[in-house]
């Protein structure tokens, strides 16, 4: 596919809408299903996430001026089935899965899945207007420091039991920066200086997420803060450029132009070299999916969404630069209609063609960045909501 330059295709992202709204979409519940075959099939009886389903949530947010009246209609269907189907009345906080017919799948906790629900409540909140979306919003954030605080560590346990029992006190990565994400999402909503909390908490705890030889988040670490496995330890090109962009918005959002600010977005200008300088395969094209702590790749599979993160991240740190990549993009991984390649081998072979739930999150989000490029709504152009 051709893209233009400024943004992906308008036309693509109507035609994703259309797959999740259609074979993606199943009419008996009022809910999203988790994966589509590569023809479109839904397999149904797969449990269901609720990281997935806010994911949807999100897309039905980001993609509203596409088609408002569809958007409003299933991301109405979806903040009431998260509300109704997956809260755990008992214990606080979310349900990791259910089956189709609603019964809990997976009963556990999980920081990560948490992080989600936090950030489609707030974007639903905005974009969809929905009153009850951002209590439930608030209402998560207190659940996450009920569940999750581990009271001698400043990070969050990764999952509990589902009574908030037996945390995992290592600490992971991933799920902090879904919550950093989340957080600052939530604060912008909210309207309020004190919903800011929480974002700052996290961004405090940046720090700690870095390899001290490799200069790059790492992916795990032991419950004593130190990165597991040490000079092989995991470290995702995609996350270096997902963190170089909520470390931008952070800085331009919730700090004054002055000496703070700067040194926020001088560390992410550094996280997007570092990881462009070892994540990106000159030979073929595209983003590697791990390297080691030297910088060595450790898995030379691609999928989609660390290009995706490389997108969003230019769009802010360098604007101008992100067309040799946006036209990769068209011609590796889009295919028409809406559908995509999920992962391809290093020769850009693809292997797995299946469409899942999830990945839209990061077409959606990639794409309302570009498109701010062009004079549109980005992620972080969130309106208050009512409280």
């Amino acid at each position: 596919m051709t893209l233009s330059v400024r943004s992906l295709d308008r036309a693509f992202m109507a035609g994703h809408l259309d797959i999740w709204a259609g074979p993606g979409w199943d009419r008996e519940t009022g809910s999203t299903v988790e994966i589509l075959e590569e023809d479109g099939t839904p397999r149904c009886q797969t449990p269901r996430r609720v990281m997935a389903l806010c994911r949807q949530l999100y897309v039905r947010c980001a993609l509203y001026a596409i088609d408002p009246v569809l958007c409003r209609d299933q991301g109405g269907r979806l903040l009431e089935r998260l509300d109704t189907l997956y809260a755990d009345p008992l214990n606080g906080g979310w349900w990791f899965s259910i089956m189709p017919d609603g019964e809990a799948a997976d009963r556990r906790k999980d920081l990560y899945a948490h992080a989600f629900v936090v950030l489609a409540t707030a974007v639903a909140a905005s974009f969809l207007g929905h009153d009850r979306a951002l209590f439930l919003a608030r209402r998560t954030i207190d659940d996450i420091r009920t569940l999750f605080t581990l009271p001698d560590c400043s990070w969050f346990a990764a999952g509990a039991d589902p009574d908030g029992s037996g945390p995992d006190r290592r600490l992971l990565q991933n799920p902090h920066m879904h919550l950093f994400e989340a957080a600052m999402a939530f604060a912008l909503v909210s309207g309020r200086s004190q919903d800011a909390d929480m974002a700052h908490h996290l961004a405090a705890l940046f720090p700690s997420l870095l390899h001290p030889q490799a200069g790059m988040v790492a992916e795990y670490f032991g419950e004593d803060g130190s990165p597991e496995l040490a000079a092989r330890a995991q470290i995702e090109p995609g996350h270096q450029f997902e963190w170089a962009w909520l470390l931008h918005e952070y800085a331009v959002r919730f700090h004054e132009p002055g000496p703070v600010q700067q040194r926020w977005l001088d560390q992410a200008h550094d996280l997007l070299e570092r990881g462009m300088t070892c994540g990106i395969d000159r030979a073929f094209g595209g983003v590697f999916n791990s390297v080691d702590a030297h910088g060595r790749v450790t898995d030379e599979g691609k999928r989609i969404w660390p290009l995706t993160e490389l997108l969003k991240a230019l769009a802010v740190l360098r604007p101008g630069q992100e067309k040799e990549f946006l036209d990769f993009l068209g011609r590796t991984y889009l295919r028409p209609g809406g559908f995509w390649i999920e992962a391809c081998s290093r020769s850009l072979e693809p292997f797995d063609q299946t469409l899942r739930a999830s990945t839209g999150y990061h077409l959606a989000t990639a794409w309302q960045e570009l498109g701010r490029m062009a004079g549109g709504r980005g992620v972080y152009d969130l309106g208050r909501a009512s409280p």
